[in-house]
């Protein structure tokens, strides 16, 4: 069976392969290294990890809202969407 590693994966394995042998010729069990002899990986350097993610929606701000309509927790809901947390159990805006 053929197992398919990716770029980053082989490079790893590599650089394990290269590691071994620089050893084993330091304590003179090897006379030459001999992944010398083979090139190194090249791995693109990609965004995968942002590629698939929705973008986000800024925050609603006070100056977003129409004349005379102000939220009722402004600075909860934006520390909210930021992901932090509050100690204080404020009402929920509607």
């Amino acid at each position: 069976m053929t197992v398919l590693l990716t770029a980053a994966s082989r490079k790893r394995k590599r650089a394990t392969a290269a590691s071994f042998c620089c050893w084993a010729v330091r304590h003179d069990l090897l006379g030459a290294n001999p992944m010398d002899k083979i090139d190194t990986v090249k791995v693109p350097r990609t965004l995968q990890g942002l590629a698939g993610r929705a973008p986000r929606k800024p925050p609603q701000t006070c100056l977003d809202l129409p004349r005379g309509q102000v939220p009722k927790r402004p600075l909860a809901d934006l520390v909210s969407e930021r992901g932090q947390r509050i100690p204080v159990n404020l009402p929920r805006a509607s």
